[in-house]
Formats: C-alpha cells, structure tokens, sequence
C-alpha cells in the first residue's frame, strides 16, 4: 500500500453567519478556484446549495428546491486566502445568515 499524500489544493471547513452584508472566510491557505458552500442544518426554507467558479463574475449558482438559478450577493468573491459570502440581497440571505453554521469546500486549480 502507498502512502497517500496531502493535497493542499483543497479544503474544507466550516464558519458561523453574522447576518453582515459581507463576510470573509479566510485561513483556506490558497486561491480557491472553485467553492461549494451549504448549510450544515437545512432552514425553514429547504435545503440549498450555492457554489461558485472563478469565471462566474458576480454571480453564484444557487440551488434551491425550484427555481435553480444564478443571483448576486452570495459568494460574492474568491479571494486570495478564501472566499466572501454576502447577504443575497434582493433574495434569501441563503450563505450568512446570523448564526447559522455552514460549510464550505474549496478547490485550486489543477487539483
């Protein structure tokens, strides 16, 4: 059996809500060029999922129970140690909500 080596080309993690326009989750240790981010316990809402490419501008993919659809101010960037989630204006506060625990994957690129 070989030994498996470490990928540091991606992470996961997990942060709290504060309910703030904007958050920065920091501490990812490089670039992300792609994030999914979740909540841990589904809301009163449902369950959805947002995620993010380094070529989606503005926008993140959210996935509800219907409509499926790209919004603004959810992950609003990809930044250089991690990532920023908004609070979906014009929309659900899906990605920072006060004290709701989410969690999050992020991968380089080339991983």
């Amino acid at each position: 059996m070989s030994k498996q080596e470490f990928n540091p080309g991606f992470k996961s993690g997990t942060y709290v809500g504060d309910g703030n326009a904007t958050k920065a989750i920091t501490g990812v240790g490089f670039q992300p060029k792609f994030v999914i981010v979740y909540p841990k316990i589904p809301g009163t809402g449902g369950y959805y999922i947002g995620y993010k490419a380094v070529d989606d501008g503005t926008y993140t993919f959210v996935a509800k129970a219907d409509p499926r659809a790209y919004e603004e101010d959810h992950i609003i960037s990809l930044d250089s140690d991690g990532f920023t989630v908004g609070d979906g204006t014009g929309s659900a506060n899906y990605f920072n909500e006060n004290a709701r625990n989410y969690a999050y994957q992020a991968w380089a690129e080339g991983v």
